[in-house]
């Protein structure tokens, strides 16, 4: 509960003025980056806690890279949303995200308890690592369109 709260408090604190910060600049993947960075490094620190004060960190880590992240996500696709399509648009996003967020925490329960927590936090630092490099390779992509124009 301690560690849940600290990650909802520092999300929440450091969101909004993120968010004021992000719909100034240009350059929001890299800032999406930034904060998808930090919550990958999250799962692989499970691995080594050995104290609740370690879960702590990582849970305020955890808040501070979502907070950087979520609302730059959130900004892009609202920005590529089609005309007269917001909602199914929007629950589109949300069904797969709530259908993919059950599937893996069923398959991560399944895997820590067959397999071990490192093991589950292994696979889940490997996902999200996937995910961060094809961040990174859209960013790339970005980057050689703006060149080109």
């Amino acid at each position: 509960g301690i560690a849940s709260t600290l990650y909802l408090v520092t999300k929440s604190v450091v969101q909004l003025p993120f968010a004021k910060y992000v719909d100034s600049h240009d350059n929001k993947v890299k800032l999406l980056l930034i904060g998808t960075g930090i919550m990958t490094v999250v799962p692989f620190l499970y691995i080594y806690c050995t104290s609740i004060w370690y879960i702590y960190i990582a849970q305020i880590l955890l808040g501070l890279g979502a907070a950087l992240a979520y609302p730059t996500w959130l900004g892009l696709w609202s920005i590529h949303l089609d005309k007269k399509r917001e909602s199914f648009e929007w629950s589109l996003y949300s069904t797969t995200s709530g259908i993919g967020t059950a599937a893996t925490a069923s398959v991560g329960a399944a895997m820590a308890e067959y397999a071990g927590f490192k093991s589950a936090f292994t696979l889940v630092g490997f996902m999200a690592v996937v995910g961060f490099l094809i961040l990174l390779s859209l960013q790339k992509r970005e980057v050689k369109m703006v060149n080109k124009m």
